[in-house]
């Protein structure tokens, strides 16, 4: 070895293996493309061998670049996890605490009280990883979200009911359903199109209401959009016709039902688990 190479020239080598073009790389890189061809460069030349064959397709590891790969992830893996743990203790030694709150429950009147300590960040933007990961960690102390039936234990974290509610809240635009909550039968709506939150926020309740359906009505949901927040479930509501079921009660939700044209019911009161 020539002489030492830095993290973002191993970082910029784990990026190509992994994306295989210049373009790709220098784009999740957050840099040029001849930035990310200085820094293979440099760590080829650090190294004495060459890590990649360029070709017209893009770039292929060579044997070299193949038996290294594994550990410079581990290198590069290791060096964000240090930094984070950095991080995390300078924020935890000035008293601070960064609490995500998974943005369908965060209405103004939750983010107003939680906003009022001044111990407490809070952090309300869609996450890309998932948040038990990044308690592990430490890039977040602290996540408020939403549960189902009865969740699975994570292993190392640690788990507080904060509140629990019953049932749903059906939400349907009176400027595609032209019908009143006394007289609204989910049964109806099966086959019209629903939009259920749950892709990432409420786990476990698309697989409950689908079961659920079966028992009672004898027939599953046939066209159902898994959105990512109640607010999007509210959207498509308001886009076409489509009925939103929103997990709790109509109380919970009322902070995305303020359009003039949405009609909701409670659901479920007697049947569906908290």
């Amino acid at each position: 070895m020539k002489e030492a190479f830095d993290i973002d020239e191993l970082r910029a080598f784990v990026v190509m293996a992994d994306e295989g073009y210049f373009s790709e790389t220098a784009g999740t890189l957050g840099i040029s493309q001849p930035a990310v061809s200085q820094r293979i460069s440099r760590l080829e030349n650090s190294l004495g061998f060459h890590l990649f064959i360029r070709t017209a397709q893009g770039v292929v590891l060579t044997p070299c670049g193949q038996s290294v790969l594994q550990n410079a992830r581990r290198c590069v893996a290791s060096h964000g996890q240090l930094l984070r743990q950095m991080d995390h203790h300078r924020h935890s030694s000035g008293g601070r605490v960064r609490a995500w709150i998974e943005p369908s429950l965060a209405h103004e009147s939750l983010i107003q009280v939680l906003s009022g300590s001044p111990e407490l960040d809070v952090l309300t933007e869609r996450r890309k990883a998932d948040w038990a990961d990044q308690l592990r960690s430490l890039e977040l102390d602290m996540v408020i979200c939403g549960s189902f039936l009865q969740q699975t234990v994570i292993a190392g974290l640690e788990r507080t009911e904060l509140l629990r509610e019953p049932g749903l809240t059906a939400v349907w635009s009176e400027e595609h359903y032209q019908i009143s909550p006394e007289s609204f039968c989910l049964a109806d709506f099966l086959s019209s199109g629903l939009a259920l939150p749950s892709a990432c926020w409420i786990k476990g309740v698309r697989t409950f209401f689908d079961d659920w359906c079966i028992r009672v009505y004898q027939k599953c949901a046939g066209d159902v959009a898994e959105v990512n927040s109640c607010q999007e479930a509210v959207r498509v509501c308001l886009a076409g016709p489509r009925i939103a079921i929103l997990p709790g009660n109509l109380s919970s939700n009322a902070h995305v039902l303020r359009h003039s044209s949405l009609v909701s019911k409670g659901l479920f009161r007697e049947v569906l688990p908290n």
